[in-house]
Parts: C-alpha cells; structure tokens; sequence
C-alpha cells in the first residue's frame, strides 16, 4: 500500500536546484555558471526564483550534469567550501589554466571532470 504522493520529482528541478547549489558552494558568480552551462545570466535569476528549471536531456541538463559531477569531485578531494572555491581560482598546473576559466567551454568542463575523477580514488 503506497502512501502519500507518488509522483516522481521532475529530473529537470532537481539538477536545476543542485546545480544552482553547486555554484553556489564553489564560489561561482551567476554569469560564470550561465557560461559554463550555456543559458543566459538572466535565466539564472529566473531559476533561483523559481521560475522555470533545466529541461530533461536538453545540452543544458547534460552540461549541468557534468558540473554536478565535477563539484561532487572537488568536494570528496577536499570537502571544505574555501579550499574548493580557492582550487576553482587557482593556476592548475596539469590542466595548465584555473578551472574556472576552463570550464567556460564544453571541452574545457569535460577535461576538468576528467582530471579530479581521476585525482579522487587513485588506486
């Protein structure tokens, strides 16, 4: 016997509301996450207010996806909010750039992702 409401949350609201809090957490400005992801600075605004969300499988959502990913990353590499948002600004050697301006392109977010994958769980 169910109880309650059944209904499945709207993947599209939940990735909204954890990329929202991913940028957030990592220091990233509304226009830095509206580049990164591919939405104007204006459509930010609008989610935070929430009004309107990411759309279940467009580029967007997949993008948004990645971000997550990576922010998770970062976060059980050093699972503190200052040390995260000073990796984001910081020169990285191997990725020869700061990640957030990396991050800036598709590429450039995927590579990003790739590397603190890697640095995570070395085995």
């Amino acid at each position: 016997m169910q109880t309650g409401n059944s209904r499945k949350p709207d993947r599209g609201v939940l990735i909204t509301e954890a990329s929202l809090k991913a940028a957030e957490l990592l220091g990233v400005s509304d226009s830095e996450f509206a580049r990164i992801i591919g939405v104007s600075e204006g459509t930010i605004s609008s989610w935070k207010r929430g009004k309107g969300n990411l759309v279940a499988g467009s580029e967007q959502y997949r993008t948004a996806l990645l971000f997550i990913r990576a922010f998770r990353s970062l976060y059980s590499i050093v699972g503190d909010d200052a040390v995260a948002q000073a990796w984001m600004r910081s020169t990285n050697n191997p990725l020869g750039s700061c990640p957030i301006d990396l991050m800036a392109t598709p590429e450039g977010l995927t590579n990003v992702t790739k590397y603190l994958d890697a640095n995570r769980a070395p085995i």
